[in-house]
């Protein structure tokens, strides 16, 4: 097949056309080397950025390999991503959402069914949502309850298992740095959307740490900035409950803290947490004495 990067752009397209012209007489318009043609001329045309007349030719490829392959072959898998991906190039973001929801449909029915066979397309399916920053809240549910699954049926070492791990560290990373830059943003300007984002990233870095690292300290400096971010939309409550259940409620604030988040922590809620700790220590402290006078 002809590319643009050898013939002229108005000659390729002409190729283009005659081999699809001579696959779809001889093989048939829904014959896979048909279908993969098309394909072809979809790209070339969001090349010259004809976005409009390459979307349907998507469309159709993926319709026919649904009819033809099924939802979870590989094949109709590829073709899904690629609509969905061409579908946000054009700005169609909620025919975009609800495709990618038929991808993450897709991955949870092969999750359930959790066969080897089927593993390299559920790979497939998770380096896709690993690689979609927009993705990243879903990608992180989906992809944390396939490890754990991965890890009861197969077990730590079996490659799935490992590959389904390493794409939640990576997650991590990004969610831990995502998090980080925006708690430091809002401290500086006081912006509650930072504060909101800083609150869901660190929520989804909590969550996949404590899955990836159960019997780690690691994830302790997470929850700490994650009660950070609480206590900048003003739920201070939620901010001391999971400091509790984490354990840090029993130091004080400074002390919980590490350096690199004690700048971070707000006063108000320093002094409201070390006063109920001192509160719970008076009262330990008489019931105590009553004990011993007794």
């Amino acid at each position: 097949c002809a590319k643009k990067g050898k013939y002229p752009a108005d000659m390729a397209e002409e190729l283009l056309r005659k081999a699809l012209f001579i696959r779809t007489d001889v093989l048939g318009v829904r014959h896979p080397d048909t279908l993969e043609l098309k394909c072809v001329e979809a790209k070339m045309l969001t090349e010259d950025e004809r976005l409009e007349e390459a979307e349907p030719i998507l469309l159709d490829v993926y319709r026919t390999r649904l009819q033809l392959l099924g939802p979870n072959h590989i094949m109709s898998i590829r073709a899904l991503m690629s609509l969905a991906d061409h579908q946000r190039q054009m700005h169609k973001w909620k025919e975009a959402e609800g495709t990618e929801d038929q991808l993450l449909s897709v991955g949870t029915v092969l999750l359930k069914h959790c066969k080897p066979d089927f593993m390299n397309n559920f790979n497939i399916i998770m380096e896709y949502l690993h690689s979609r920053y927009h993705l990243i809240k879903k990608a992180t549910t989906f992809i944390t309850k396939a490890y754990i699954m991965f890890k009861k049926i197969f077990g730590k070492e079996d490659e799935v298992t490992k590959n389904s791990m390493r794409i939640l560290g990576e997650m991590l990373d990004k969610e831990r740095e995502q998090a980080t830059e925006a708690l430091g943003e809002a401290e500086i300007s006081g912006n509650k959307e930072k504060y909101q984002t800083a609150e869901v990233f660190f929520r989804l870095a909590v969550s996949v740490s404590k899955h990836l690292f159960p019997n780690d300290a690691r994830h302790v400096t997470l929850i700490q900035g994650w009660a950070n971010a609480l206590c900048g939309l003003g739920r201070d409550d939620d901010a001391k409950d999971i400091l509790r259940a984490a354990g840090l409620a029993r130091k004080t604030m400074q002390q919980a803290m590490p350096l690199t988040y004690q700048r971070w922590m707000k006063p108000r809620v320093a002094k409201y947490m070390d006063s109920r700790a001192e509160k719970e220590d008076q009262i330990r402290a008489a019931i105590t004495n009553v004990n011993l006078h007794q």
